[in-house]
């Protein structure tokens, strides 16, 4: 497999309105525990399907019965974001205590907001998930997302690959029950801004 490394310049779009009393995974860039440059991988486990993975984020006091939304705005030759999965870093397994479904309020919200603060020219709405936490966490965990993505077909890797660079933006933010972000923390981070890693399929003969 052949794999193309970038490393982009560390100016992560995160935006931190004030210090909120419940916050959802946030973006811990340059402040991380473990110090590591936080990174976006992509791989193309089949044809027609891309994995995303987002490191650089930890988690932060949160209580049960709060919600969590995500989201990623179009970018060219995507058709859907099957799933998004939040995954302990230091284990490598999922958190048992969130549950990230397509949700169509966090999509709009969060467009809408990234449109508020310039980082989008309109708010198409975003692919949009949701989530209500089940357990009490505590702050500090590294933490990273998994994306799994269907393809346009017509689209090969290398074009998706540089329309994610050009547009793809992950937002994180906590929520009310059914997706409407809450004002005191949401982030931004754009994927060229992150340490970016691709590992291509293999040539067909």
């Amino acid at each position: 497999m052949k794999r193309l490394s970038l490393i982009a310049a560390i100016a992560l779009l995160g935006v931190v309105v004030t210090t909120p009393a419940f916050a959802c995974m946030q973006s811990c860039w340059p402040f991380c525990i473990n110090e590591t440059i936080p990174t976006a991988t992509i791989m193309f486990p089949e044809s027609g399907k891309a994995m995303i993975s987002i490191t650089g984020y930890e988690t932060t006091d949160v209580e049960p019965n709060n919600s969590c939304i995500v989201a990623l705005p179009p970018v060219d030759g995507v058709l859907a974001v099957e799933t998004v999965v939040n995954y302990d870093s230091t284990t490598g397994q999922p958190f048992d205590w969130v549950d990230f479904g397509a949700a169509k309020i966090p999509g709009r919200e969060l467009a809408r907001l990234a449109e508020d603060q310039g980082l989008v020219p309109d708010d198409t709405s975003w692919h949009g998930f949701l989530t209500r936490v089940t357990a009490s966490i505590e702050a500090g965990t590294p933490n990273h997302f998994i994306l799994e993505v269907t393809l346009d077909p017509r689209v090969s890797p290398w074009d998706f690959v540089q329309a994610l660079r050009s547009d793809g933006i992950f937002a994180t933010s906590s929520s009310d029950a059914i997706g409407n972000p809450t004002s005191d923390h949401n982030h931004f981070v754009h994927v060229s801004s992150l340490e970016l890693v691709v590992i291509f399929p293999p040539v067909q003969p």
